[in-house]
């Protein structure tokens, strides 16, 4: 069986012994370990943050508002009736919230100060960078979520809520985990296993950027065979699934000889879009 380039499962932490685990306590524990792990933080920029985007921007990334506006999208979706939920109050949705932004300006931080170590690093045009904000807010509400185990909001339901592709999605996720070696371990999971839906089935929707991606690239478009899991076709090849095709890999992230894997810079390093 091939390696799997799911390279989030190497920051999965050893199992837990000697506790007895239920879906409550659970529940219980994955929103405690995120309140103490965001404990001393605010929902807002550190001066260490504020006084680093001064230095390296050419011009106000207005990161401020733009988790406003995100999160004003998110409370309006979070509290909105559909046929299968009734809606929220909005004092759920504000406390949410406020975890995830809490989170985001913590990630972000920690984020910026791994890259500004990197010889060459444009942080300035990362900071610019509209999807990167959208999809770093969106990972943070999705561990939010995830830790107070909401059934009706399961993943991709924040991705629809901030109209997100999964595709642009797939590319913060290590970022993410790599940012923030504190995640439990049933995050790190779950985060992977939101990988693998990505690229199995979800980037290779009708409507995904991946399609214009493959458009643009001088890369051959995978066959049947290339992208088919083990077993499915009678004459596959079995060491290339969706997960380790080299041709989905390139069109997703960079090709990089650096370890751990591509940079958050790397990752969304064009084109910046405005808001």
């Amino acid at each position: 069986t091939p390696a799997t380039p799911l390279t989030g499962r190497k920051y999965l932490k050893s199992k837990e012994q000697g506790q007895n685990v239920t879906p409550v306590s659970t529940a219980t524990q994955t929103v405690q370990r995120l309140q103490s792990l965001l404990s001393g933080r605010q929902a807002a920029p550190s001066p260490w943050l504020l006084q680093t985007i001064s230095r390296v921007c050419e011009t106000n990334p207005k990161i401020e508002e733009r988790v406003r506006s995100l999160g004003e999208k998110f409370c309006a979706e979070y509290t909105q009736t559909t046929p299968n939920h009734p809606g929220t109050h909005i004092d759920f949705a504000q406390k949410r919230l406020q975890l995830a932004e809490t989170l985001f300006y913590k990630l972000l931080e920690n984020i910026l100060k791994d890259e500004i170590k990197k010889p060459n690093f444009d942080c300035n045009s990362l900071l610019q960078h509209e999807m990167f904000h959208q999809t770093l807010f969106a990972c943070c509400l999705e561990i939010v979520i995830y830790s107070y185990n909401s059934q009706q909001r399961t993943f991709p339901w924040v991705l629809t809520a901030l109209d997100i592709e999964p595709y642009h999605f797939y590319k913060i996720i290590e970022v993410t985990v790599r940012a923030e070696d504190q995640l439990s371990r049933d995050m790190v999971k779950h985060l992977n296993l939101i990988e693998e839906q990505i690229l199995e089935a979800l980037a290779w929707r009708g409507n995904s950027p991946l399609w214009e991606a493959i458009g643009a690239s001088e890369l051959p478009i995978p066959t049947c065979e290339d992208v088919s899991l083990p077993g499915q076709l009678l004459e596959d090849n079995p060491t290339l699934t969706p997960l380790n095709n080299p041709a989905i890999r390139r069109l997703v992230v960079p090709v990089v000889t650096q370890s751990p894997g591509p940079s958050a810079s790397e990752r969304f390093h064009s084109p910046v879009t405005s808001a």
